[in-house]
């Protein structure tokens, strides 16, 4: 019986060096008291493609894109153009990721990147809840080579137009933009 070899090892010693664990995020993440956290992770449909969602923790805002590769360069480059190009850095506070392979990559976002534990999905479930609804638009078994990227965009710009109970009947898309509003002004 040979222990700390092979593959058992190697799963040991993945992500060891996480430089910020989720227990280090501040209060205002956990009790979503402040507009700008966001949860990322990969949603896998047909054909082994992914799918990248990320979702803002106060107000459920959510963006997805498709993935080419299965490369953490790319997931980087994404989230760059989305989070600080597309809706402009001073709404981006900190992001939280899983241990994923995808996000396995040293970050260079200007903002604080947070790991959770392995196997632990309930530690993000903002994410976990808004992928599973997301299910209902894009199941297992769905083409991603099927659509384009500006299908994709009129799907989530639905997607984030159905109010929530969670936010007073508002939709996220309300929230969102009253929130842009006053970090703008």
């Amino acid at each position: 019986n040979k222990r700390g070899s092979g593959r058992y090892l190697q799963r040991r010693n993945k992500g060891a060096d996480i430089p910020l664990h989720i227990s280090q995020r501040p209060a205002s993440v956990l009790n979503r008291s402040r507009f700008g956290h966001w949860e990322r992770d990969c949603m896998q449909v047909a054909n082994q493609k992914l799918i990248l969602v990320g979702v803002e923790r106060k107000s459920r805002f959510t963006w997805i894109a498709g993935l080419e590769n299965r490369t953490s360069s790319e997931v980087e480059e994404i989230t760059k153009k989305v989070l600080f190009s597309d809706l402009h850095d001073q709404k981006v506070r900190s992001i939280t990721n899983d241990r994923g392979s995808e996000f396995s990559r040293k970050s260079e976002l200007k903002v604080p990147v947070y790991f959770c534990d392995p196997r632990k999905p309930q530690q993000r479930g903002t994410i976990e809840n808004t992928i599973g609804r997301l299910r209902s638009y894009f199941p297992r078994s769905f083409d991603l080579s099927s659509i384009t990227q500006d299908d994709i965009q009129e799907t989530i710009n639905k997607f984030n137009q159905i109010p929530r109970k969670i936010l007073g009947f508002r939709t996220p898309m309300e929230i969102f933009t009253q929130q842009t509003v006053a970090l703008v002004i």
